[in-house]
């Protein structure tokens, strides 16, 4: 079908394409189709839980095709509810992705919000940006987030790791229960509403190191004396498993929204004891296979309490998993499990494996048990799609990339697909892959370099066709260009937006400060 046509069926004016394109879309007309209008017929305020792994792989559960060991809670999951096989996480690296699943909008509009955080940096959503927290909370929502953040705390450079400052429950969070950062980082404790869990009077003494990730510098807190630990890393998917327990007991009778980022599975790999040698296989999957309980639990904790009917369960991950060479067993041998099958790359990439993730949501009444969509979504829809079933109305200076997948949920008619095309990207900028259809370019902006693969034809991204394709992949990238110049894409929204030399001036500028500040 063409554009003209798609257009004009939906009342839409056609616009004119970019001087010498006809074939995509200009970012202009991104959200004509996207669908905000289609209803719940039923209740329209069911509680929500959102849980996402850290580099948990599209198969690494069971309910994605692997057979090497039992993952019997997201199994049932699948059978309830529906499997999507075509999630795309914004960022193949953790942070920009929970930066796009809270605010809705993609990382790379700043160049800050694209780069993992460090525990000296500052909280990166801003004060005035709205959050899927804040947006359910003002409609009534009792909120909680529970698990890892890494999104950053406070507002000073570098951030006090002794008084955690601005943080979750400023931007639309009730409740928090933080493991700060990744759980291979320091310090070892957990943060509670604010507040720094155990002993009130030890302070962290630190000295600041520089690291520079992909030209760019960010801020690291690192012991200059013994640190005290409060945070065994095999005992942290109990102690929030029971804080996610408590959150909803206590809310059980309210209408309430749980963000559930869990620490696990991303490295060191370490499972509680009841976990660890479960598997017989190796650590990691010990690991996987805790995670699948701590969903379990969820689950078993809404079917005591009466809520499992009214409650949304979305369980997915913040970014592809590591590649097989990364799966040891117990002697240090590779085990033959690949995490991302059967997609090329792994986390970290801008291939498929580095974005494509499990991705099951679980509605009684309301998604067909045992469904299944190819449909192509990304994590930063979450925001819309959730706004749309509560009946929030989305700002334009809210959720600038955010897409609802309202109708697919409800097995409703949604035209061609739900978004004209979608962006992902890895750390930094380095490379942003658009997808449009069943093409895909990858992209390096500073290099200019480009990658062109046709997914139906190549889902392995073997054979880079962009010298064949000249035209088409100038016209990809022009599509990606005008999607950065825009600062939106979602319909209705206006943000705003920068060219590829401007966002990499605010790298050179972040640098030039940190010279200054620390060198």
């Amino acid at each position: 079908m063409s554009i003209h046509t798609y257009l004009s069926r939906r009342g839409i004016p056609y616009l004119p394409p970019l001087p010498g394109f006809t074939y995509f879309l200009s970012v202009t007309l991104v959200g004509t189709m996207g669908i905000n209008s289609c209803s719940v017929e039923e209740s329209t305020d069911p509680n929500i839980i959102f849980i996402m792994a850290d580099d948990l792989g599209y198969h690494d559960l069971a309910g994605y095709g692997q057979n090497l060991f039992p993952t019997p809670a997201t199994d049932q999951l699948v059978q309830e509810g529906m499997r999507f096989t075509n999630t795309l996480t914004p960022s193949a690296v953790c942070s920009p992705t929970r930066y796009g699943v809270l605010t809705g909008t993609d990382p790379f509009r700043q160049y800050h919000t694209s780069h993992v955080l460090f525990n000296g940096e500052p909280l990166v959503v801003g004060e005035q940006e709205a959050t899927i927290a804040s947006l359910l909370q003002q409609n009534g929502y009792r909120t909680g987030v529970i698990g890892k953040w890494h999104l950053g705390l406070g507002d000073s450079l570098p951030r006090d790791i002794n008084h955690p400052g601005r943080g979750p429950n400023n931007i639309g969070f009730d409740y928090s229960f933080l493991v700060p950062d990744g759980h291979n980082m320091y310090p070892r404790y957990y943060i509670e509403n604010g507040k720094i869990v155990g002993n009130p009077d030890y302070y962290y003494s630190s000295e600041i190191e520089i690291l520079d990730r992909v030209g760019y510098k960010l801020i690291q807190h690192i012991p200059d004396d013994e640190w005290e630990n409060r945070r065994p890393d095999n005992e942290i998917s109990t102690v929030i498993a029971d804080k996610a327990d408590a959150f909803i007991e206590e809310n059980k009778d309210k209408k309430f929204f749980l963000y559930y980022p869990t620490h696990s599975i991303h490295r060191p790999y370490t499972p509680g004891p009841r976990f660890f040698g479960k598997s017989q296989i190796g650590p990691l999957i010990d690991f996987i296979m805790e995670f699948d309980w701590k969903v379990g639990r969820i689950m078993d904790t809404l079917d005591r309490l009466g809520l499992t009917d009214n409650t949304i369960v979305i369980v997915t991950s913040d970014n592809g998993g590591f590649g097989s060479g990364r799966v040891r067993n117990y002697q240090d041998e590779q085990v033959d499990h690949q995490p991302t099958f059967p997609w090329r790359g792994n986390k970290g990439t801008a291939y498929e494996g580095g974005h494509r993730v499990p991705f099951i949501v679980r509605w009684p009444g309301h998604t067909k048990p045992g469904s299944e969509s190819d449909e192509t979504i990304s994590l930063v829809d979450i925001t819309a799609t959730l706004s749309d079933i509560t009946g929030i109305s989305l700002q334009p200076s809210d959720a600038l990339d955010s897409f609802s997948f309202l109708p697919v949920l409800l097995g409703k008619d949604y035209g061609d697909r739900i978004r004209p095309y979608t962006v992902t990207g890895t750390r930094g900028m380095v490379h942003l892959a658009i997808r449009e259809g069943p093409w895909k370019l990858i992209y390096a902006p500073e290099s200019r370099e480009a990658e062109l693969y046709h997914l139906d034809d190549d889902p392995q991204e073997s054979k880079n066709i962009a010298d064949l394709n000249p035209e088409l992949t100038e016209k990809m990238i022009a599509l990606l260009t005008n999607y950065i110049e825009s600062g939106h894409s979602r319909p209705d929204a206006k943000g705003s937006g920068h060219t590829f030399e401007e966002l990499f001036r605010q790298r050179e500028a972040r640098n030039q400060l940190i010279n200054q500040q620390f060198e």
